[in-house]
């Protein structure tokens, strides 16, 4: 059996209010230097042959004398964090729906994460960008700070991002806000004060409780460090807690991955996100496996992961509402469920994106200096922009709709009977007069699904 990604997406409710996210990036001197070329290394040991790494460090060292002009040119605007390879597979680009993210990152094979820039003008200008919002006084009920490292900011500067937003926005007094928080990266002080701030969900990337996987992945944090966080969050009061968990990594046998499994169960997070591996041709995870150098990941044994999971989690009170995304009662991500049910959603910051919930999608610039460049001057920082078709809007809303478990309305298929039919044979849709649902095993195969509504 050939697994597909299970994309990951962050989930939110249905309505018509909309949502926000935001990005940034972080000063931090020299670090911005070592950073860089730790990043190097780290990319190196998980990836690269002897000779390989060789490469990889010299080329790293002849970076400095570059990195130190540009460090004064654009005062440390950007550095990589930490090789967070959530999936070592692409997945699907999120979609932010009927909220304000700031900004949403782009999954990519290697996810190189970027932390947040905490020098105040940078801020500043990610204020400007709120601030120019051609949605003044739309109703907003989820806000998501990723794509990157948001919990380097000191709490003052998310108290300023905050205050933006309420000023520009109708923002819900319940509204869902969410951060996400590399394990181990922040203190418990700094935490409480998120929370006094309004900051009432957070989300991190756990990916498994065994250090011999976290080190292949190239993860800069410990088992022991996701735990303390976990501690953390509690201890500083948020009650809604997501984290992530990885099947199907070369060389992970089943009983290591009911181990993660139980114990994640056993913290009882709000929400739980889980992937399965994919390799894709050409990638330097595919080079090594060709070579020898990591085991052929089992597609069967991924498989049996996944369902062992599900039943799992279901035993523990836990519902699969998503694909890859499992919740207590009433805690489903109210963010990201707004991108499957194509609710409007706002982006701010390099390279975010955002959907007026009708026809236009837009984007902004990607390179981080050119998106500062552009405000500096007072410019837009949209550089993209797409008017959806008729048909483009029917297969979005069915191929990201049946995301999730609930499925999608009968009425919204009529153009797909022939494929309706097929899949339906094949064990990977369940229809019947007013839904279409993936089944468990379409599930597992669903991008084989969508691509026929893509």
């Amino acid at each position: 059996m050939k697994l597909r990604d299970i994309a990951h997406a962050r989930t939110g409710d249905k309505g018509n209010t909309s949502n926000i996210a935001v990005i940034a990036h972080d000063n931090r001197g020299n670090r911005h230097l070592r950073m860089i070329l730790q990043l190097c290394l780290d990319f190196a040991r998980f990836y690269a042959s002897p000779v390989q790494l060789d490469l990889v460090v010299g080329a790293a060292e002849k970076l400095k004398g570059a990195i130190a002009v540009i460090s004064r040119q654009v005062a440390g605007l950007v550095h990589p964090a930490a090789v967070r390879s959530k999936r070592i597979a692409d997945e699907p680009l999120r979609r932010e729906g009927g909220s304000v993210q700031i900004p949403p990152s782009h999954p990519m094979t290697t996810d190189v994460q970027v932390a947040w820039h905490t020098d105040g003008h940078r801020i500043q200008v990610l204020v400007q960008e709120i601030n120019l919002s051609h949605e003044r006084d739309a109703s907003v009920d989820t806000i998501y700070f990723g794509g990157g490292t948001p919990s380097l900011l000191e709490p003052s500067q998310l108290e300023r991002l905050l205050s933006a937003l309420r000023e520009q926005f109708n923002v819900d007094a319940a509204a869902e806000i969410t951060l996400e928080i590399n394990p181990g990266s922040v203190t418990l002080d700094k935490l409480v004060r998120f929370r006094c701030l309004g900051i009432n969900r957070a989300s991190f990337g756990a990916q498994t409780f065994d250090d011999r996987e976290l080190a292949k992945l190239g993860r800069s944090h410990t088992a022991a460090d996701a735990r303390r966080t976990f501690a953390d969050l509690r201890a500083a009061g948020f009650e809604n807690i997501n984290f992530d968990l990885i099947a199907g990594l070369p060389g992970q046998t089943l009983v290591g991955w009911q181990r993660n499994v139980d114990e994640a169960l056993s913290l009882r997070p709000e929400h739980l996100s889980f992937y399965l591996l994919e390799v894709h041709s050409g990638t330097p995870l595919a080079q090594h496996i060709q070579r020898g150098l990591q085991p052929q990941p089992d597609d069967d044994l991924a498989a049996v992961m996944y369902e062992w999971m599900l039943e799992r989690a279901a035993k523990a009170g836990y519902e699969h509402y998503e694909i890859s995304n499992l919740c207590r009662p009433e805690f489903e991500s109210r963010h990201n469920t707004k991108y499957w049910t194509a609710a409007p959603y706002f982006g701010f910051g390099c390279s975010a994106h955002s959907y007026d919930g009708q026809r236009r999608r837009w984007s902004n610039e990607r390179e981080v200096v050119k998106y500062v460049e552009r405000l500096e001057q007072e410019l837009s920082p949209i550089t993209e922009e797409q008017i959806l078709t008729a048909s483009d809007i029917r297969a979005e809303s069915l191929f990201l709709g049946l995301r999730l478990m609930r499925g999608v309305s009968r009425d919204l298929c009529r153009d797909y009977e022939t494929d309706l039919e097929r899949f339906r044979a094949a064990g990977l849709l369940e229809v019947d007069a007013d839904w279409v649902r993936l089944t468990r095993n379409g599930a597992l195969l669903s991008n084989e699904v969508f691509a026929a509504f893509v």
